[in-house]
């Protein structure tokens, strides 16, 4: 393939048939994590994980103080020093691999195959799968569509961490990137009981001075 080519989204079923075919996964998201960052990560890592999968989930800074309400958040972790032995990695809202940190990218390399799921336009697909969707407001959505696809179980983790992750990544679902879309996933979201009061306070009344932090994407 030659450097100019940028290889094919795959489907959300060649994604689905790496899932179901192996059993052991790390989730990296970038450096200096955001709320779409740490949220994509356990959004996917619980639906993974109800399905019976061992899942790691690592970030290079680990996890942000403003996050640590996220239910869940706890499974997040600084690289280990010695390489995973996890047949599959997947990279999450990363525009660039070496984003995600040398460390963490050393802790993946024993992974066999490579899943890049972002909503970054300048994403340059360096995935075996990839699933870039730049229309997207956020990664998290992209993974409620990937979850909900592939009829993965959304326990109360994933189901809250989707929401921090395209709330804080469209300003409170204000900014012009928030679609109809976006509004039809919050509502399902809700009627799988999702409490939005409680968690729009943890997102943004606990932190005002890391707001601004948060919401950049």
């Amino acid at each position: 393939m030659s450097e100019s080519t940028t290889p094919a989204n795959a489907s959300f079923e060649e994604i689905g048939e790496v899932l179901r075919n192996h059993q052991s996964f790390v989730l990296i998201s970038h450096i200096r994590p955001d709320g779409d960052a740490i949220g994509s990560q356990l959004a996917l890592g619980f639906a993974l994980m109800a399905a019976g999968k061992s899942v790691r989930l690592i970030n290079e800074d680990g996890l942000p103080d403003n996050l640590t309400f996220m239910a869940g958040s706890d499974k997040i972790e600084t690289p280990p020093a010695e390489p995973l032995d996890v047949e599959v990695a997947i990279a999450l809202d990363t525009a660039a691999k070496p984003r995600m940190g040398d460390n963490a990218l050393h802790a993946a390399s024993k992974a066999k195959i490579w899943i890049n799921i972002d909503h970054h336009k300048s994403n340059p697909s360096y995935g075996d799968y990839n699933l870039i969707d730049s229309s997207s407001p956020a990664t998290g959505q992209i993974l409620y569509d990937l979850i909900t696809a592939l009829d993965l179980p959304m326990p109360a983790e994933s189901r809250d961490a989707i929401y921090v992750a395209v709330s804080t990544d469209t300003g409170s679902f204000q900014y012009p990137s928030t679609t109809a879309r976006t509004y039809r996933m919050g509502a399902d979201l809700i009627d799988r009981g999702l409490d939005v009061g409680t968690i729009n306070s943890q997102t943004y009344d606990n932190h005002p001075y890391r707001r601004v932090e948060l919401m950049r994407a």
